[in-house]
């Protein structure tokens, strides 16, 4: 039978990071309009063209990079909730199984809070 440990903390740890790490991106076009003002401002005419050209160069790979970040955030964080919810499913039946077996408690649960509070 397989084995799955997987932290669910971390998983959502991680999608926080990556869309950190988008939104920190995402701000970068003031940035570059700022390194071209700034360039402009220099009176070099070569500068300011070698900054507009870099600039429009990594345009493509910079949005494509945000959006990969956010789509891996956004799936991090998914899986995350789906995780933690099918392992607090999990439990939960087991409980049930176990108290059905043994005779202590109904199937439908019994009295008292969660099954997966209670001693078994």
């Amino acid at each position: 039978m397989a084995h799955i440990d997987i932290d669910t903390a971390e998983l959502a740890a991680a999608g926080l990071r990556a869309g950190d790490t988008a939104a920190l991106l995402a701000g970068l076009p003031s940035v570059h309009v700022s390194a071209v003002d700034a360039a402009r401002a220099s009176g070099e005419p070569t500068l300011t063209a070698a900054i507009e050209d870099l600039l429009a160069a990594w345009a493509p790979a910079h949005r494509a990079l945000v959006s990969t970040l956010e789509q891996l955030a956004g799936g991090l964080r998914r899986a995350s909730e789906l995780y933690g919810a099918a392992d607090g499913t999990t439990a939960e039946g087991l409980a049930r199984a176990v108290l059905a077996v043994s005779g202590g408690g109904s199937a439908g649960g019994g009295t008292g809070g969660p099954l997966r509070d209670r001693a078994v």
